[in-house]
Order: C-alpha cells, then sequence, then structure tokens
C-alpha cells in the first residue's frame, strides 16, 4: 500500500480568513472519496495551533498501489480541486511512500 502525505500552507494571512480557506480547502479534500474508488483512506487535518509558523491543512491518504495514486492524480474531480488549490496555497510539500 501507498501512503500519499501533502501539506499546504495558505497564502492568507488574516487569522479569521485563513480559516475560511483551510476549512473550505478541507470540505472540498473530504468530497474526493465519494469520486475517486482507488482512494482506501483519507483523512484531512486543519492545523489548530501556531497557525501563524505551522502549515495550515494536512491531508493522509492510502491507495493499493503507485498506479492507483497516478489514477486518482489524473481524475479529473482532483484535477478540478488542483486548480482551485493553486492560487490560495504559498508553498505545498508532499511525500509517497510504501506501508
Amino acid at each position: 500500500m501507498i501512503r500519499h502525505v501533502i501539506t499546504w500552507k495558505l497564502v492568507e494571512q488574516h487569522p479569521d480568513r485563513r480559516a475560511e480557506v483551510a476549512a473550505e480547502l478541507a470540505e472540498r479534500l473530504n468530497a474526493l472519496p465519494a469520486a475517486i474508488p482507488e482512494i482506501l483512506s483519507f483523512e484531512v487535518g486543519v492545523n489548530e495551533v501556531h497557525a501563524d509558523v505551522n502549515w495550515h491543512v494536512t491531508l493522509v491518504s492510502t491507495f493499493d498501489s503507485f498506479e492507483a495514486l497516478e489514477v486518482y492524480s489524473a481524475h479529473p474531480v482532483h484535477q478540478e480541486l488542483v486548480a482551485w488549490v493553486r492560487p490560495r496555497v504559498s508553498e505545498r510539500a508532499g511525500v509517497d511512500f510504501t506501508v
């Protein structure tokens, strides 16, 4: 199995607005498993402490294989989310590994 971990720092600096964007990102992410059957597990977390210095949103997901991860990555629903996310994040980090 493959673990796919992504974390984002949001562009928005105002704490209230940043929290709104983070919540919307989490909501949009949480809609993906219903649309993409390759997802085995999916957990989204919005940072609750020290948001001024920490990363803001993290995704931890699991797939059967790297091929399934590629299907997820190319899926039109995922690509729509990517297009929404890009202008709202300043940094993105990720790691994919076998578990």
